[in-house]
């Protein structure tokens, strides 16, 4: 099951009869997935003897699944101008997520920490503002963020779709952000919440380095650079992050939990929250592709 599918186990398609119709939302949802029109979507979706499948669906049988009518098919679709936010704790993995989601399905990434630390690197007063800022775990304002995003995200910037890395952090920021993308007709799909024990959070951002100029992120126990102290792609010297250290984690940590935790309850609202368990990247990738 590929993320698309995710559309698929919601709209829960009428040709299998045990089965209720699809919702209107979850059916355009899929829709859209396929870059069909909802009546091209509906009328595929009807019983017929001579069904036969769209082209961008590939339909295999195998000898375990056609025990039970739903699981005698398994479904690949593409995704096609999909939106996704990734939320989660410092350290839960949302670089390493959104990296791996590029690479498999063609979205883009846009992490709005690797713009705020390349800002904060830079000799200006508000490059001193950010750097002050990010050096206490503090968070970004809501109103600085927003304008980061429209500039970034404005006029369907990225058509074949993207994924947003750590933002929205607090349901003011969704709100806004829900505002702006209503705006430039390109609503959020899912929103994936990376769920880390707490105690791997910590160990995971003490041993973690950065490539400042790309934001790869390597861990010297989990994913360690091929050469130590240095970025595998164009071997430049690897960095601690300046919120990378004990006191300024902890402060994260208790940011998060008071900021970012009402988040997920505006996006169940919503109906696109996907709960992800990722004691590793490696653990929690898989769940994702599910």
């Amino acid at each position: 099951m590929n993320i698309a599918r995710r559309g698929l186990m919601l709209s829960r398609a009428p040709f299998f009869p045990s089965l209720p119709a699809p919702s209107m939302i979850a059916s355009s949802f899929l829709a859209r997935s396929l870059s069909l029109s909802h009546k091209t979507f509906t009328s595929l979706c009807r019983p017929s003897a001579a069904f036969v499948p769209h082209p961008n669906i590939i339909w295999r049988r195998s000898l375990q699944q056609t025990r039970r009518s739903f699981s005698a098919y398994t479904t690949q679709i593409k995704p096609s101008n999909l939106r996704i936010t990734l939320v989660g704790p410092p350290g839960a993995g949302k670089g390493t997520q959104s990296t791996k989601i590029e690479r498999d399905f063609g979205l883009v990434q846009v992490s709005t920490g690797q713009i705020l630390r390349s800002v904060a690197q830079q000799d200006t007063p508000l490059g001193k503002q950010i750097k002050a800022i990010l050096s206490k775990g503090e968070l970004v304002s809501d109103t600085l963020m927003i304008d980061i995003i429209r500039t970034t995200l404005g006029n369907d910037s990225f058509p074949s779709g993207w994924i947003l890395d750590g933002y929205p952090r607090n349901p003011t920021q969704a709100a806004q952000l829900d505002t702006l993308l209503k705006e430039t007709a390109q609503p959020l799909s899912l929103v994936f919440y990376l769920n880390v024990p707490e105690e791997a959070l910590f160990e995971r951002l003490q041993e973690r380095w950065v490539h400042p100029a790309s934001g790869r992120t390597y861990n010297v126990t989990f994913s360690p650079p091929k050469v130590p102290g240095k970025d595998d792609v164009t071997g430049e010297p690897l960095v601690k992050r300046l919120d990378d250290n004990l006191d300024t984690i902890k402060q994260r940590l208790k940011t998060f939990h008071e900021s970012t935790l009402p988040l997920l309850d505006y996006y169940h609202k919503s109906g696109i929250l996907v709960n992800v368990d990722s004691p590793t990247s490696d653990i929690g990738y898989v769940k994702i592709k599910e």
